[in-house]
């Protein structure tokens, strides 16, 4: 049996920016993060691409995104800037300054009023959680195009559709990152900055500097299947191994709190919330080309597509809802996001069918035969059929779980002791669902892990974890 001080599920950028914070804050404890993949880094992927790297996960970090930045920074990471469209594009999202007084403005207004989950029981608060993000638009955007814009918004920024969202937990989220023009694309949106050769680098050397510093072990391929949190001690089965810690730290999205067995059984708050909650549905693709057949040559700036002249919109020709100009390998390319109901669909292709679907799509969309005939690559990312993720870009909460048992309870440790606490980009209480929340989230749970820890050292009270340990295998934090 291993002890430890406190035993961190998830090797994400959560998971690993609890144990910095913490080892900084209370330098004497052992830290155990356990990983079921057999990689660092959760939702963020960086894989190579002749001498590069390309991603195939979270990606891009914003300028108001400040923790994310400076651990950047920190690590000796570099970021580049986001080239875009034309303005004349009318599908790789709204352009929100162009929609002034037609809701966006209620919309931030409301957001300001609900980010934080304190708010949430206030009577409008819970008349909002009671319906559908599609139930509010049903009744109050009369404009159908002003709905197309807003159906648009929630599923490229969510990744789900809108009568799956409560419209309260849609204004929070849209409250915790700032507002629709931070959650936008262009210059000063979440979407401002790549990372110089993937981001999934802050993770690997997050990784590797934690384990340098000593006191801390980052262990892959080893899947949790048991929390006893209180001081029972289970009989360990075969192919286990158990875990005494002191306390431990949930870095995992909530719907995979329900895959783990719980002795005694979560509360029904927390019960509730990791049945509930449901992740967002994302493919990612990346088209690589011979020539950058779009670009005006404008700066950086890539000529309004044929079909935006047109006044089409990119859903309407294909799977692929936001696009953005990039650059693999010194080679020019197109990232494509499918999101939502389309992802679903779009998953279950094979990869030569998605290849084809999207290809064509690019070719009605720019108006030349080139964005068919001079593809070189073409890779996709399902993230729905990620074991250990189970979509992307995060957990959503459906109507009437925000007001019952999704707000505060949701971040609130367990245990009389304070023994279990929770990290993870969805209990973020800023630009949850983003990088910057999955850093935001991991320090905060850190801070109340020190705390706990602070006062009278080790709790006498131990937490037992059963744990699984699967097959191990060579392999690198990548």
């Amino acid at each position: 049996m291993q002890a430890c001080d406190v035993c961190i599920i998830g090797a994400g950028l959560s998971g690993l920016a609890c144990a910095k914070k913490l080892h900084e804050i209370h330098r004497e404890s052992t830290i155990l993060i356990l990983e079921a993949r057999d990689r660092v880094g959760g939702r963020t992927l960086s894989v190579p691409f002749h001498g590069d790297a390309v991603d195939l996960g979270g990606q891009w970090v914003g300028p108001a995104q400040h923790r994310a930045l400076t651990l950047l920074h920190e690590l000796g990471l570099k970021t580049v800037r986001q080239t875009w469209f034309g303005e004349s594009q009318s599908s790789s999202g709204p352009n929100l300054t162009d929609l002034v007084g037609l809701g966006y403005r209620s919309l931030d207004a409301w957001a300001a009023g609900v980010r934080d989950p304190g708010s949430w029981s206030r009577a409008d608060a819970v008349a909002w959680d009671r319906l559908s993000v599609q139930d509010f638009f049903d009744a109050h955007v009369a404009l159908p195009g002003v709905r197309r814009e807003l159906d648009l918004l929630v599923r490229t920024v969510t990744a789900s559709e809108p009568a799956h969202l409560s419209f309260l937990y849609f204004l929070a989220f849209l409250g915790m990152c700032g507002g629709l023009t931070a959650v936008g694309d262009g210059d000063g949106g979440a979407q401002s900055f790549k990372v110089a050769g993937g981001a999934q680098q802050l993770a690997c050397r997050l990784a590797c500097d934690l384990q340098a510093r000593g006191g801390v072990e980052v262990r892959l391929n080893t899947a949790v299947t048991h929390i006893a949190w209180q001081s029972d001690r289970d009989t360990i089965s075969a192919c286990t191994t158990r875990i005494q810690a002191s306390k431990v730290v949930l870095a995992i999205s909530p719907p995979l709190w329900g895959t783990i067995e719980w002795s005694p059984p979560l509360p029904l708050d927390k019960a509730a919330v990791a049945s509930r909650m449901y992740m967002g549905s994302a493919v990612k693709t990346i088209a690589v080309y011979k020539t950058r057949f779009w670009d005006s040559g404008r700066g950086g700036v890539a000529a309004a597509p044929a079909a935006a002249v047109r006044q089409l919109y990119l859903e309407d020709l294909g799977p692929v809802a936001n696009l953005f100009p990039s650059t693999v390998a010194g080679a020019p390319a197109l990232i494509g996001l499918i999101t939502a109901a389309s992802a679903a669909t779009f998953a279950s292709l094979r990869e030569h069918e998605r290849r084809a679907q999207v290809l064509r799509q690019y070719e009605h969309y720019f108006g030349t035969a080139a964005a068919r005939t001079e593809c070189t690559d073409f890779i996709s990312k399902d993230w729905i059929r990620e074991p250990y993720s189970r979509g992307c870009f995060a957990a959503l909460m459906p109507p009437g779980l925000a007001t019952c048992s999704g707000g505060a309870a949701a971040r609130r440790p367990l245990g009389g002791s304070r023994n279990v606490f929770f990290a993870g980009t969805e209990l973020a209480s800023e630009w949850a669902g983003y990088i910057e929340g999955a850093i935001e989230a991991g320090y905060r749970a850190a801070e109340e892990v020190a705390t706990a820890l602070g006062g009278g050292g080790t709790s006498p009270e131990l937490l037992t974890g059963l744990v699984q340990a699967l097959c191990p295998r060579p392999s690198s934090m990548l």
